[in-house]
């Protein structure tokens, strides 16, 4: 590691820190709230009598979300053949450091992970990790629309949801305009790079080039339909994990609250919280589930319940590929 890559860490050092501390504030306002206003015997007795089938199902809905999530990557990769092993592996371990790491640093460890398991571009793998991610905004918008359409959709929400529309819109021109128009847009940042050191210059250019490529699945039709499929495959799989830990509660909500949970879920990613957002997950079930006349301690049992569900399968995989991949890296393999 040069000297370099040393230092870049602690250029964001104060940002981060900044960023820790609201998390931490904002989640212990949670547990605080949670501690003072729940009757926490009601709760536990809410645990206690939830159906374990169900939640077994709820194990099984994220498992398949998983491999689904992992399908899409490899669609977005063509024409590159990678291997599933490694496409896994990245992928967990990536999504392990954004639990427990700020600013989405998994993302960033996925793309070199993979890229220096299969010696492919970082750059180009990062550019397939952005147009995931694109997939997942609009799969966000084409639900909160459903829902919008049924009614079912707070005002809150709503309001956030028109400020992310317009986020999207412009994110997916961007990326069409720089997909269109690749060749001028990689001149420009070689005459660019002409005023910077060669080393420099030749480099940026190169990071460029490689991630304009990743993005290339929006050009193929048989790649983003494929990409469109495996996408509503995946939030499927996410309503269907709420819909088992609802009835695993005792609670029978119509598919809209599923629905409206996993969208809340989703956006409140953007929001600042502790490693593995304790506190600030369950807060949002409360909120989400009280739309639906859910009282605090169920909701509460719910949100602890399907926090377990959602987070344990994919952090005990992840740990697992990371072990694995320090002990192979200890090898030398």
């Amino acid at each position: 590691m040069t000297a370099e890559h040393r230092a870049a860490p602690e250029k964001g050092t104060p940002r981060r820190s900044w960023s820790l501390w609201l998390g931490i504030l904002i989640s212990l306002g949670c547990l605080i709230w949670a501690v003072f206003s729940v009757d926490w015997a009601a709760v536990i007795n809410a645990l206690a009598s939830a159906n374990w089938l169900w939640v077994g199902l709820g194990v099984a809905t994220v498992l398949a979300t998983i491999a689904t999530r992992l399908a899409r990557w490899a669609m977005l990769l063509r024409p590159r053949r990678i291997r599933p092993s490694s496409l896994l592996a990245a992928m967990l371990v990536g999504q392990l450091l954004n639990y427990f790491a700020p600013a989405r640093a998994g993302d960033l460890a996925r793309a070199y992970l993979l890229g220096q398991t299969e010696g492919k571009s970082k750059a180009w793998v990062l550019g397939t990790v952005a147009l995931e991610k694109l997939w997942d905004m609009w799969a966000l918008l084409s639900v909160v629309a459903v829902l919008s359409g049924f009614g079912a959709l707070p005002v809150w929400l709503s309001s956030t949801t028109r400020w992310l529309a317009v986020f999207a819109a412009l994110a997916l021109i961007g990326t069409w305009m720089a997909l269109r128009y690749q060749r001028p847009t990689v001149l420009f940042v070689a005459r660019l790079g002409r005023r910077l050191p060669s080393r420099v210059g030749a480099h940026l250019h190169g990071i460029i080039n490689r991630l304009l490529d990743g993005l290339d699945g929006l050009r193929r039709p048989h790649v983003w339909l494929w990409a469109a499929v495996w996408t509503a495959a995946t939030w499927g799989m996410g309503a269907l994990t709420n819909h088992t830990i609802l009835r695993a509660m005792g609670l029978s909500l119509p598919l809209s609250a599923s629905l409206l949970l996993l969208v809340v879920l989703q956006a409140g990613v953007a929001v600042p919280s502790v490693p593995g957002r304790v506190g600030v997950f369950e807060g949002l079930c409360i909120v989400t589930l009280g739309l639906y006349r859910v009282d605090q301690e169920t909701a509460l049992a719910v949100g602890l319940a399907l926090h377990a569900v959602v987070f344990l399968p994919p952090i005990t995989l992840g740990l697992y590929y990371a072990w694995r991949a320090r002990e192979r890296g200890a090898r030398g393999v």
